[in-house]
């Protein structure tokens, strides 16, 4: 190498470097990053030059400077589509590990000084990654990269595409081979090179020890395997406990549900969502790359085989361009921290699916039940290598800002900073403004080249329910490496025009029925051919149908009997409500079957049954077993169709064999998987229920079932395990929004379900997710509940003392019933409510309210405690600091 070339660059402080795009292929967004960051990789920048991402313009200094800061040189080339965002990956996980990088495709450079930057940083890494392809052997630069670092025995190979036994000198000359076929032969002579260097080279690569081989199918492992390798031979001990720590998390994190084995069909949507997330697919790859030709967007440009640029004619530079001013449009275009898309000019209404190939945002629509949440499951299993990791979280309106806030922990986001940042601004903070930082910080985190695959299950509405925002400001901006998943029953998500689920076809719908079951009679065939429209063709439908005949000993001809001659149930609709319950009331029957079904193998204790009542009223998440059978075991169910019983007898023996557990709870659930009515979940415990088994639920059981699961929710509830369950809750007992509490608890109950669950409930949202609003709104509630029951009190007991003066009998007592010691402990519980949403108007800048607050709990501790009291003193001296505060602004 020649390293005087070195020579005439003057130093300079890495962090005034600008980042820049390792490949130039990745969107504008990467171009314009934090400058203080920008040390920690750089581009040999004829790169850029090349690409349609140039900016142009920097002096050699800086690259130089670049050069003289990176540990690990990584080395690229190839064809491949998805070998930029591979190398983007890498690159971008090792600087999150603090591991400087610097990144050049030396086959793109044009002038002395890139080539000279690229041979200095090659000469002072300490590491030499580098990505081996197939257009890797008829590259000078890279040959001249793996003598390099094989000679000073730094070298760490990663087969992009091929295996190391696919790099064997006799099989590449010799055109051996299904991958040398085609492009082996001499190929030190494509640049001019020398035979005997050549060889030497590719002998020492294919004698290495230490190796890594990817492809799309394990881009993850093999990233990670990167790190531990790279971060082993830097000795960093960290890293390699770091990653460790990673993948025993996403184990238990990443997926809510194991891998449906009986999933069927969907071929075609999986094939389209893979097109429309990444702009192409593995199979459409491998035979572009066969016949010599790159697919973009729509239309098809010959490739060269050793150029990377994304400067070609046609659809693809259009659609990048439309990315750039999808971005900027989005910055500029922001009614607070909601995001509008523009409508594509092709479809007159919104994006459609081929507009959006490539963008990284699919959306799926759908009614429920036909089979969503299944279809994104297996994608997510299915192409999970290519992402660092799966983030599910529940669209439900209620529920979607905690479930995104919880991400949190799982991108490795540490709030402290932010706390710091908020003392020492100048002026009060909003709770507006506090909830817009913290989720700015996850959309940064989800918006850097480190791919996530973020999935959105069940979206119920575009405007988030406490405030009104737009859902879709959770979302990163189009066109980066994380990709949004989204389900929805609704026709029109943010202007796009989602994939609709339709019904599986005939004979998957038969499959999924009939399992892995024979041939069956003809009168058979045809009671399934009638129970699949009878039941509307749903997947949830046909799964417990099928999920009946393979646990019980009956035909399907004698199961399609009794669902029709099982008697309706009395459920009450609204007018115009849409539910699937409505549509098909086969459903119904079928659900009121497997009641039948569990009441006989459980000994007519009904525990099963009871469980898929109580489990409409807990939250839309997993439900602990422990939880739901506590609530199913203060439910009375008395079965309404006994004259079915007997019917049915010859089915308990069979399922008395479902599970040999000796606790109920246990037994109960098993039973519910095992029939479809439940799905396992990924939470160890925990069991979760389709929405349409639980509006079955809410319709049978009313509102009495509630009070079962708050009570639930007392006994065996945490609000630190089970918040989400808490917060399901709360909205039963308190009015929170516009619905009324529904739940009606003892007064020595309601105290204490405020103080063990409530309180900390809200503390806990405040400080460590930063929902300011919603847990105000809690305790607003919870503080109006206890003043309105305080007064309901007073005046009944008023009316009481007159009545009783005049000698009439008074019956309507109120449900509050206090004594004097459960009225003092109201009132003190009242007073720490106010004094804690007080704090938290301080601290949210609301200084007139947090007064009044202070004020309303100060006059209830004088009457209880007296002026002299420890607790009394305290508020009156938070009480003076704030009217200094006030006095001073």
């Amino acid at each position: 190498m020649d390293d005087a070339s070195a020579g005439c660059f003057r130093p300079l402080d890495p962090s005034c470097l600008p980042n820049v795009d390792p490949l130039g292929l990745s969107s504008s967004r990467t171009m314009h990053r934090n400058l203080a960051d920008s040390s920690a990789s750089a581009l040999h920048p004829e790169v850029l030059k090349s690409s349609s991402n140039y900016l142009g313009g920097y002096h050699a200094c800086y690259r130089s400077a670049a050069a003289k800061a990176c540990e690990v040189y990584i080395g690229a080339g190839g064809s491949r589509r998805s070998l930029p965002r591979f190398v983007n990956w890498l690159r971008a996980e090792l600087e999150s590990h603090g591991i400087h990088c610097f990144v050049s495709v030396r086959s793109r450079g044009r002038d002395s000084c890139a080539y000279s930057t690229a041979r200095e940083a090659m000469r002072l890494a300490t590491l030499g990654v580098l990505v081996v392809t197939r257009e890797t052997f008829s590259s000078s630069y890279a040959m001249e990269e793996i003598s390099w670092f094989s000679e000073r025995s730094n070298l760490v190979p990663i087969f992009f595409g091929l295996s190391q036994k696919d790099c064997l000198v006799r099989d590449i000359t010799e055109k051996k081979g299904e991958l040398w076929r085609k492009h082996g032969g001499f190929l030190w002579e494509a640049y001019g090179g020398l035979e005997k260097e050549w060889r030497h080279a590719v002998n020492k690569l294919s004698c290495l020890d230490c190796k890594l081989e990817t492809c799309e199918s394990n881009f993850r492992d093999c990233i990670l395997g990167s790190v531990v390798l790279v971060g082993r031979r830097l000795g960093r001990k960290g890293i390699v406990e770091k990653v460790s720590r990673l993948k025993e998390s996403a184990a238990i994190m990443e997926y809510p549900f194991p891998r449906n084995h009986h999933f069927v069909g969907r071929n075609q949507e999986l094939h389209q969502l893979e097109l429309i997330l990444f702009g192409h697919t593995e199979e459409e790859e491998e035979d572009c790359l066969n016949v010599g030709v790159t697919r973009f967007g729509r239309g098809l440009t010959t490739s060269n085989g050793a150029s990377m640029e994304l400067d070609h004619k046609g659809k693809y530079q259009e659609s990048q361009r439309e990315i750039r001013r999808e971005r900027c449009w989005v910055e500029e275009r922001r009614d607070g921290l909601g995001m509008h898309v523009k409508k594509s000019c092709h479809t007159g209404s919104g994006f459609s699916a081929r507009d959006l190939y490539g963008k990284g945002i699919a959306c799926v629509c759908g009614e429920s039940g036909i089979g969503k949440t299944e279809l994104l499951l297996e994608f997510a299993y299915r192409f999970s290598q290519r992402y660092k990791m799966v983030l599910w979280l529940g669209g439900e309106a209620r529920y979607i800002r905690m479930n995104y806030l919880n991400l949190l922990p799982a991108l490795g986001v540490n709030l402290s900073s932010e706390k710091e940042t908020f003392l020492k601004s100048n002026g009060p903070i909003s709770f507006k403004e506090v909830e817009g930082q913290t989720i700015r910080r996850v959309r940064k985190e989800l918006m850097r080249d480190i791919p996530f695959l973020l999935v959105i299950d069940n979206l119920e509405s575009g405007k988030d329910w406490w405030d009104g925002r737009n859902v879709m400001e959770i979302l990163p901006c189009l066109g980066g490496q994380t990709h949004v998943l989204i389900s929805t029953q609704m026709s029109s998500v943010m202007n796009l025009k989602p994939l609709k689920i339709s019904f599986l076809s005939h004979s998957e719908a038969i499959a999924l029925i009939k399992g892995h079951s024979g041939d069956l009679p003809p009168e058979d065939s045809h009671a399934l051919d009638v129970a699949e429209e009878k039941l509307g063709r749903l997947p949830l439908g046909l799964a417990i149908f099928g999920a009946l005949l393979s646990e019980v000993p009956i035909s399907p001809r004698k199961l399609l009997s009794a669902i029709e001659r099982m008697p309706h149930e009395d459920l009450t609709w609204n007018d115009g409500e849409q539910s699937v319950l409505k549509k098909y009331p086969s459903i119904v029957q079928l659900l009121s079957i497997c009641s039948l079904v569990f009441d006989l193998a459980d000994n007519h204790q009904n525990f099963a049954s009871r469980m898929v009542l109580a489990c409409g009223w807990f939250a839309p998440s997993p439900i602990p077993v422990n939880l739901l059978f506590t609530a199913a075991s203060e439910i009375i169910q008395d079965n309404h169709c006994v004259q079915f019983l007997k019917k049915f007898r010859h089915m308990v023996a069979c399922m008395h064999k479902i599970s040999h557990s000796k606790k109920p709870g246990v037994e109960a659930s098993s039973r519910l998987v095992r029939l479809r009515i439940a799905k396992c979940s990924a939470k160890i415990g925990c069991i979760h229920f389709h929405d349409i088994i639980k509006e079955y639920a809410r319709k049978r059981g009313k509102f009495w079932v509630a009070n079962a699961m708050v009570r639930a929710i007392f006994h065996k509830g945490s609000p630190h395990l089970h918040p989400e369950h808490v917060w399901a809750a709360s909205f039963l007992l308190f009015r929170l929004g516009t619905s009324p509490p529904i739940v009606r608890l003892r007064v020595s109950e309601l105290l204490a379900f405020i103080s063990k669950f409530v309180l900390p409930l809200a503390l806990d949202t405040f400080k460590s997710f930063r929902r300011c609003e919603a847990a105000s709104e809690l305790l607003f509630a919870c503080e109006e509940l206890l003043k309105n029951s305080e007064i309901s009190y007073t005046l009944q007991e008023n009316n009481v003392h007159e009545k009783q003066l005049f000698g009439i009998p008074y019956k309507n007592r109120s449900a509050f019933q206090f004594d004097q010691c459960s009225y003092k402990e109201f009132s003190l519980l009242r007073a720490t409510i106010l004094e804690t949403r007080a704090e938290m108007m301080l601290s949210g800048g609301c200084y007139d309210t947090a007064e009044r607050l202070f004020r309303s709990a100060l006059n209830i501790k004088e009457v209880i405690y007296g002026c002299e009291h420890s607790d009394t003193v305290a508020i009156q001296e938070t009480m003076k600091k704030l009217l200094r505060l006030q006095e001073g602004l």
